[in-house]
């Protein structure tokens, strides 16, 4: 299962180093918000002021890759959890970053690798990667990206569509694959580090190709229709020039979160309203929308007994 959430602040302590996240800003648990058998939060990451530093990781798992987020910047991201619905963080030592909930996956739907697995590639070149031995039975890979200023593009096996675009730093994203799960990589220098963080199995959408939902007018929201496809999420990939400003919602939505890409590649993970649109808006018509994939919306059965950390639960899911 998939479900969007109410964009909520999370209480981080940016400390330069690594530490474990449990609560919201408002100290309510997140165990006492989400399902038990959460596997993966998708986070919206805002930095204002001067550069930061940015790391997530599954509790127990030893990586250990922070890189730079620049200043006035914004990203979305994937995270694992434990039982216990924890994560880990690393967050540069002043207070200018934010990090909000904006929905999760549970078990049901994909795995989160205890450990990401590297990919490599061919400089200035497409190249097949197969990954079934360690995302058996994936529809999407989940992805973690090191690229300082460097190109990159990920696209389902498959797909002709030529999208790539300079990554600044550190992104996360998810990307269909075909149903070998093969996935193709474009990078550019061999001083890049693409991976595989995790993989989703069912419950979602994702074609071979992207559809563009790039917008023609700038500085204001545009509604974008997604209503023909029973989403609760939708996946999209946000290619654009450095320092130009853009913004992702749930249609309706009062946030307004409009900031500069992180670099010139980005990946956004957008709740979907329930009349079934998002609202974007753009700096430039440099800065393209592609819808590379969208969680479906749940079918949620409600249980006969409802203690209070059931009620807490259903409300978070949207069920009551």
């Amino acid at each position: 299962m998939f479900k969007k959430f109410a964009p909520t602040q999370l209480y981080i302590t940016p400390s330069g180093s690594w530490v474990t996240v449990s609560h919201t800003s408002t100290y309510i648990p997140l165990s006492s918000i989400l399902p038990a058998d959460t596997a993966a939060l998708f986070l919206h990451v805002v930095a204002s002021g001067g550069n930061e530093y940015l790391g997530l990781r599954k509790p127990g798992s030893s990586d250990n890759r922070t890189q730079m987020m620049p200043g006035n910047s914004h990203q979305w991201t994937v995270v694992g959890v434990d039982a216990g619905i924890t994560f880990q963080a690393f967050l540069s030592n002043n207070l200018s970053q934010s990090v909000y909930l904006v929905g999760y996956m549970t078990a049901e739907s994909g795995v989160i690798l205890n450990n990401g697995v590297s990919q490599t590639g061919t400089n200035w070149a497409w190249v097949e990667k197969d990954l079934s031995a360690i995302c058996p039975g994936a529809i999407a890979v989940i992805f973690e990206m090191l690229a300082d200023g460097m190109f990159y593009g990920l696209r389902p096996h498959g797909s002709t569509q030529d999208r790539y675009q300079a990554g600044y730093y550190h992104s996360w994203g998810v990307i269909g694959c075909d149903i070998n799960q093969h996935i193709d990589y474009y990078k550019s220098t061999a001083t890049q580090y693409l991976y595989i963080i995790g993989y989703i199995t069912q419950d979602a959408v994702f074609p071979i190709d992207a559809e563009d939902l790039s917008l023609s007018t700038t500085g204001i929201y545009e509604s974008i229709d997604l209503s023909g496809k029973n989403a609760e999420l939708a996946f999209i990939d946000v290619l654009g020039m450095a320092n130009q400003k853009y913004a992702l919602r749930e249609a309706g939505s009062a946030e307004d979160i409009y900031r500069n890409l992180d670099g010139q590649h980005n990946w956004g993970i957008i709740g979907v309203s329930d009349a079934g649109f998002i609202e974007g808006k753009i700096q430039a018509t440099d800065v393209d929308f592609w819808l590379v994939g969208f969680a479906e919306i749940p079918v949620i059965a409600t249980p006969a007994n409802k203690g209070p950390n059931m009620a807490h639960r259903l409300v978070a899911a949207g069920a009551i």
